[in-house]
This record gives structure tokens, C-alpha cells and sequence, in this order.
């Protein structure tokens, strides 16, 4: 970060992780991020465990409300949204085999897009980095 006054300003190219009081916050800085990203033409990734909890207000359906043309986005594949709940109860068990196929479709989506001559979509994708909790303990896990 730049300027520590600022938290949404960030350079080019660095990883964020976002620290939050509330989930309420939480939807905020997801709604800027993935506007943000959207508005300079990036492929963005919206994975949550409540992606698709229509009652929670970081399920897609309440969280759309702050997206600008949110379906539109979705619909032509600049915006996809993942049902991380799966992944994460896979994680807490030890098992990460489930994350390979998560990869191999993200990589699949990378292919598409350069395939249709998308690839400046691509400049802030980073390489996936899986961070999951296991007996207390924080792992990561990098493919």
C-alpha cells in the first residue's frame, strides 16, 4: 500500500488481504473491489462461502445490489462467482485434492480468454494460493 489512509488504494500487481470489523464491511470492500476491477476490464473472481446463501448479505444475491450490472457481468463472463463452501469444509478435513479441480477450471478460464485475445483481462490474476486452517494451526498451500 501507498497510502496507509486510504485502504482501497493499492499498486499494481500486489496481493491484498482485507481485515474487516464487520461482514458489513466485508461487502463493502468486495462491492469496491470487484467494481474496480470490472471498470478496467479484469476477469474478477467473486469465491465465498456464502456465494449462493440468497439470505446472507455477502451471498451474491444481496452483493449484486452494490455491482454495477452485476447478471450483464456475469452473464458475459467478465464476473464469476464461486461457492467456496464446498472448498473450505474440504480444507478443514485435511483434504485439498477438490482445490485441483478448482485450479484446472481456473486455468481453463485463462485459456479462454486469451484464446478470444483477452489477455490484458489477465494482468492481476494471481498464481492460486490457498490459505486454510487445520488443528490450529495456519498452512498454506500453494499449487
Amino acid at each position: 500500500m501507498r497510502n496507509r489512509d486510504n485502504p482501497y488504494e493499492i499498486s499494481n500487481g500486489k496481493h491484498v488481504m482485507l481485515l474487516y470489523e464487520n461482514e458489513e464491511n466485508r461487502a463493502e470492500a468486495a462491492a469496491y473491489w470487484i467494481n474496480q476491477g470490472l471498470e478496467e476490464g479484469q476477469l474478477c473472481i467473486y469465491a465465498s462461502v456464502y456465494a449462493f446463501d440468497q439470505s446472507h448479505m455477502l451471498g451474491i444475491t444481496k452483493l449484486s445490489t452494490k455491482i454495477k450490472n452485476c447478471q450483464e457481468n456475469i452473464n458475459n463472463k467478465n464476473l464469476q462467482i464461486i461457492n467456496f463452501k464446498p472448498y473450505f469444509e474440504s480444507a478443514l478435513r485435511g483434504n485439498l485434492i477438490i482445490f485441483k479441480d478448482l485450479k484446472a477450471n481456473l486455468e481453463d478460464t485463462v485459456h479462454d480468454l486469451i484464446m478470444k485475445g483477452k489477455k490484458e483481462k489477465l494482468l492481476s490474476l494471481p498464481m492460486p494460493h490457498v490459505v486454510y486452517v487445520k488443528a490450529n494451526h495456519l498452512k498454506s498451500q500453494k499449487f
